[in-house]
């Protein structure tokens, strides 16, 4: 006899019960210890022992904070607090991510209001079967069905798994007037059921199920499934059917957070592999992490799989027709019906290219990208979409050679230097700390003048570079910011030039260039060719001869030109996913107000928005794969306009510069921590002077208010508090109060809990 190997589902974890209750409890809960600064040795080890000593267990020690997750008996939670260094003991809390949140945070209800339902497109779902009769997937949406567990007929689910599945890719919402609806309703479904009412079945079933999906015309494989043992069998059977055309997407699994936990089929390298993260786009602690078994990095990329709502199977559990679960198998969902979009809007992406879409459009999370974390992001639909119907098809990397027996034409091996390309992108210079470009400026001998520019690769192959300069002598420049380390295709570095002419120099116009080479293949570059005008001086320098610019190969979208900048209307920063830029426009009258930035690449994304100094949004400019961004407002009046950019989907810094109809004001962003004892600072009127402030926090559902008192408390002017996203909120206001000392006052109306905040304003505190 012949023992087959089982395969279990990943992961469909439903979430605990809601507790509430004080310390008075002698049941276990979870809770989260928090430490002001990281922890020692020492006090990790005391912490341990302490748990250990209550019978409690540590769960996971976190690397985004500074903190680890025990659980613990709930009257012992005051005497971990007492301990030193601790910042606070905080009880797990039950959160659910509803389809009608989850669908919008990846855009796939922009994706629906462009037209792009999964009409037309077959997802096969590999599982536990699947309720046909439930009314979000009723009607005919389950197109073909095959039993391989029990032989019957008719679809069913005996488990609840493959209904919720099915239902986050193609459910209509139909039960609950269309809330819950998938991520593409109007997808056709075929279902195989290979795992039994306890979540377990053979690989040699699944691989049989995945030759019927391939023989039926699936144009989308999903399974929410894996083994932590590796199967050469189910490997060859995912690769076959990629190399015959289906995009298979595959569950990374629930092993994390230890590393090198993904399972098999995921550990395919030519699969979709898709780990779990929360509303908040942070990574779910069961998700399991790369490197792959191969060394290579997986997950490919993440979407929401926390506490999801969709339906549930009749006759399965509780009564009603939703319930949530968590797991990489309801991220895997997710991305299967994003993928059918796609495929509704261009059916001829082959598998490699549909997996290059996704990665290059993804919301950029953790320290590097791609990472074994969350792979190259948090899938984001409408991005996606957007690539698509721009005609920017990647070219995929080579197509796998399956098993004996499929015989796929092959693609060929790209050639050196086949597919690379790199940019230079001329950002603003600066000299005695006025903003322009390079040949407006006259450079004093002995001073420096330092000129910005942005290297990309707008290649499809990872690559690094050689950076030269010819026309100026060695001695007058130094180049910061990159030492040739290797960047991935859609990255780039921003390069800070100084160049000082020696002391002496005569007066002249000085010609230069800058020049980016491939290291993979010389004859790829990207020159730039910059005026350097010295004011005076007697020796004339002895320079290299100057190089013709080399044209760019591959010519991509260049960034608008920038107007030159008059001084007091031009402004320059960076934006990250974590840190915003503000400004302040400060026109003098009614009028048009106009602010343009410009940065180096279509690959990161820059947003910006324009507030009236009441805090109203009154114009935004959210352009994707562009270069640049122009907000306009007809001002009723004169007054501070606060500007803010964003880079949402970049955690390190995109370098970016502006110029404005109106003069700018440099605004001052303090940040802190608030709790129930409000913080103040002293603010001095002259009496003409507006006096304008901005308070943002996370957590919307709690309230910072603003507000500015006179000598005697009371309050001359008071914040709107407006919800900013999904989970932010601010309160602005703006006033020309009497000459006199005022209290800019903060208050929380949390008493237990701390809140981040963020101060802006147009004068230093």
């Amino acid at each position: 006899m012949i023992l087959l190997s089982t395969i279990a589902v990943v992961g469909a974890s439903q979430p605990a019960a809601n507790t509430t209750g004080g310390e008075a409890s002698t049941g276990f809960s979870t809770y989260v210890v928090a430490f002001n600064n990281a922890p020692s040795i020492q006090m990790d080890s005391k912490i341990t022992d302490l748990v250990n000593s209550f019978n409690g267990q540590v769960l996971h020690r976190y690397s985004i904070i500074n903190g680890m997750v025990v659980s613990i008996p709930d009257n012992k939670a005051s005497e971990l607090k007492k301990l030193s260094n601790v910042k606070y003991v905080e009880k797990e809390q039950t959160v659910q991510v509803l389809l009608d949140k989850a669908v919008p945070q990846i855009g796939a209800d922009k994706v629906w209001a462009s037209g792009y339902t999964g009409k037309g497109v077959k997802v096969c779902v590999i599982d536990t079967g699947v309720d046909a009769n439930h009314p979000d997937l009723n009607g005919g949406k389950v197109v073909a069905w095959v039993d391989y567990v029990n032989g019957r007929t008719t679809p069913y689910d005996d488990h609840g798994h493959g209904t919720h599945v099915s239902s986050t890719i193609a459910g209509t919402g139909a039960a609950l007037n269309g809330q819950y609806k998938g991520v593409a309703p109007e997808a056709s479904l075929m279902e195989a059921k290979v795992l039994s009412s306890s979540g377990s079945g053979s690989d040699t079933n699944i691989v049989k199920a995945i030759d019927w999906a391939v023989q039926n015309g699936a144009q989308v494989i999903s399974m929410s499934l894996g083994s932590t043992t590796h199967s050469q069998v189910m490997d060859d059977a995912v690769n076959a059917a990629v190399s015959k055309g289906v995009v298979c997407v595959i569950a990374a699994g629930n092993s994390g957070p230890g590393t090198r936990t993904i399972c098999c089929p995921g550990d395919s390298p030519y699969v979709i592999t898709v780990g779990a993260s929360d509303r908040n786009d942070a990574i779910a602690s069961f998700s399991s992490r790369g490197p792959n078994r191969d060394g290579s990095i997986k997950p490919d990329i993440t979407n929401m799989g926390v506490g999801l709502m969709a339906a549930k199977a009749g006759g399965t559990s509780t009564s009603g027709y939703y319930k949530a679960m968590s797991g990489t198998s309801m991220a895997t969902p997710m991305t299967s019906g994003v993928v059918a979009l796609l495929l509704q809007a261009n059916k001829t992406l082959s598998p490699a290219q549909v997996k290059t879409v996704l990665q290059k459009t993804a919301k950029q999370l953790g320290s590097s990208v791609p990472n074994n974390d969350y792979g190259y992001g948090r899938v984001d639909a409408k991005a996606a979409l957007d690539y698509v119907l721009t005609g920017k098809i990647p070219v995929p990397t080579p197509t796998p050679t399956p098993s004996p027996g499929v015989s796929p034409t092959p693609t060929a091996t790209p050639q050196p230097g086949a597919g690379s390309a790199v940019s230079l992108t001329s950002m603003f210079a600066r000299y005695n700390n006025q903003y322009g470009q390079m040949n407006q400026f006259q450079v004093t001998p002995g001073t420096t003048i330092s000129q910005g520019i942005m290297m990309g690769n707008i290649g499809d192959y990872a690559d690094s570079y050689t950076v030269s300069v010819n026309g100026i002598p060695a001695a007058w420049w130094t180049m910061t910011g990159y030492n040739g380390e290797v960047l991935q295709p859609s990255s780039a570095a921003y390069i800070q030039m100084a160049i000082t002419p020696a002391a002496g120099t005569a007066t002249g116009t000085y010609t230069f260039t800058v020049t980016a080479t491939s290291n993979s293949a010389s004859s790829i570059k990207a020159s730039k060719t910059y005026t350097l005008n010295v004011a005076s001086g007697t020796v004339t320098p002895t320079a290299t001869p100057t190089v013709t610019p080399t044209a760019t190969p591959n010519p991509t979208i260049s960034p608008t030109p920038t107007a030159t900048p008059t001084p007091g209307k031009s402004f320059s920063g960076t934006a990250s996913r974590s840190s915003e830029y503000y400004t302040y426009l400060t026109p003098t009258a009614a009028g048009q107000v106009t602010a343009t930035i410009n940065w180096a690449n279509t690959y990161t994304d820059l947003n910006v928005y324009l507030y009236d100094p009441a805090g109203n949004l009154v114009a935004k400019s959210e352009s994707r794969y562009t270069t640049s961004e122009t907000v306009q407002f007809n001002a009723p009046a004169g007054g501070y306009y606060l500007l803010k950019v964003t880079a949402s989907n970049s955690y390190s810094g995109v370098a970016f510069t502006g110029t404005a109809s109106a003069n700018t004001a440099q605004a001052y962003v303090k940040t802190g921590t608030i709790g129930s004892t409000p913080v103040t600072f002293s603010v001095t009127a002259d009496g003409s002077r507006h006096v304008s402030a901005r308070v943002a926090w996370t957590w919307s559902y709690s309230t910072v208010s603003l507000s500015l008192l006179d000598q005697s408390g009371r309050a001359v002017a008071q914040g709107t508090k407006t919800t900013d996203g999904f989970n932010a909120a601010y309160e602005q206001f703006d006033c020309v109060p009497a000459s006199g000392t005022y209290t800019l006052k903060l208050a929380s109306d949390s008493a237990t809990r701390s809140l981040s905040y963020k101060l802006v304003t147009p004068f230093q505190l």
